[in-house]
């Protein structure tokens, strides 16, 4: 018998019937999966009759007791012939595990920036906010522009927060930076700059109260 004709479930069969006989005990009682269900052997009872067999999804059922393995393999390939193993295929490579969300639109920097400096005030603000959630870059003098000058309080502050954003871990940048906001003829504007630059103070009063504790 040619072994390598086989279909490939004859060698799952195989590797769970090496399996099953290998973890067999001499004195266990071991529980047999049967067509009809689970089947226990009773101590000191006869060898049951050998059992094969193969199920319409491919799943085979195995009772082999020193039973020659060309003999086991003949009977999987005979009862395994109508078997399609390739009903259990893998996903294939050019198929994406993860497709992008129908209707994902594609962001284009060019006319996002259009919106942001020309569009309405919602285009404004939702092109302010869809710059900063991707991470496009708005130059420093469009921010400033906007949030020193134009006319929605609402581009202002998502403006100017996204200005600031560009100082982080600067404190000398942010305090020249918030000083200069505090002087913007905006009532939004000065109160969010007063208010960060409380914070700032506070935050620089902490570090160095504790590196005059710790000595760091």
């Amino acid at each position: 018998m040619n072994v390598g004709s086989i279909a490939p479930v004859v060698v799952i069969a195989l590797v769970s019937g090496i399996a099953g006989y290998s973890l067999r005990q001499p004195d266990a009682a071991p529980a047999v999966a049967t067509p009809h269900g689970v089947e226990t052997a009773h101590a000191g009872s006869a060898p049951a009759a050998p059992l094969i067999a193969v199920a319409s999804d491919g799943n085979v059922t195995l009772r082999v007791d020193q039973q020659p393995l060309e003999w086991v393999l003949e009977q999987i390939a005979l009862q395994g012939g109508n078997v399609k193993a390739a009903a259990i295929r893998p996903p294939s490579s050019a198929e994406p595990s993860c497709r992008q969300p129908a209707g994902a639109a594609r962001i284009e920097p060019a006319k996002l920036l259009q919106e942001i400096e020309r569009g309405s005030e919602e285009q404004r603000v939702h092109g302010l906010l869809e710059a900063r959630s991707a991470g496009l870059y708005v130059p420093d003098g469009t921010l400033k522009t906007l949030f020193e000058t134009d006319a929605s309080e609402r581009v202002r502050l998502h403006a100017f927060e996204a200005y600031l954003e560009r100082q982080t871990g600067d404190n000398a940048a942010l305090r020249r930076t918030m000083e200069a906001a505090a002087l913007v003829p905006s009532e939004v504007i000065q109160r969010e700059a007063r208010t960060r630059l409380n914070e700032l103070t506070d935050m620089e009063r902490m570090d160095a109260l504790i590196k005059q504790q710790t000595g760091f």
